[in-house]
């Protein structure tokens, strides 16, 4: 005869073996019904698009960038030096821009400013000799002291100075305006 304590034992294992069994494919069946919850996607970098840059400011800083550089006559190179239409033909063509390359052709070009017009890159025109040749071209910056860069002279280099002296606004010969 069968002892009745060991036959309750082995019923209680039975059983208990059989609720892990029930358990473990109830959460089987859970998960395989169940989708997982969808994983957050990182964010998309941002796209480094650069700021937006204002083509006067570019011209004039193209200018600027050759300050110190020497004067030379028919010069346009900043390998070799500029002379005062060469300069605004240089930095006008860094930013995609093409002039013509001598002073008096510069003065057709674009539109008509007047002085307290003026805004940065407008070319800025001086009778600095009584001569057809005696024409002068620089780029204005702007500014509280009123600045253009310009190349002035054999001997000089790629400079900035006040147009607001008087000896400047004496010899102002117009300004003529290339970008919109």
């Amino acid at each position: 005869m069968a002892d009745p304590h060991r036959a309750s034992s082995r019923a209680r294992r039975s059983l208990f073996v059989l609720a892990w069994l029930l358990l473990a494919i109830c959460l089987l069946e859970a998960c395989a019904t169940q989708s997982p919850p969808p994983a957050a996607l990182p964010p998309a970098p941002e796209a480094q698009t650069p700021e937006p840059v204002d083509p006067a400011e570019a011209v004039v800083a193209a200018a600027l960038d050759q300050l110190g550089r020497p004067y030379r006559y028919g010069g346009c190179d900043p390998a070799t030096g500029f002379d005062c239409s060469g300069l605004v033909q240089y930095a006008y063509a860094q930013n995609g821009v093409e002039l013509p390359r001598d002073t008096a052709d510069l003065l057709r070009v674009g539109r008509a400013v007047g002085y307290t017009e003026l805004a940065p890159a407008d070319m800025v025109f001086f009778n600095v000799q009584e001569s057809p040749k005696g024409l002068h071209v620089g780029l204005f910056v702007g500014g509280d002291e009123v600045l253009m860069v310009h190349s002035p002279k054999t001997g000089d280099t790629v400079r900035t100075v006040s147009i607001a002296t008087s000896w400047w606004r004496k010899r102002f010969a117009g300004a003529r305006r290339v970008l919109p």
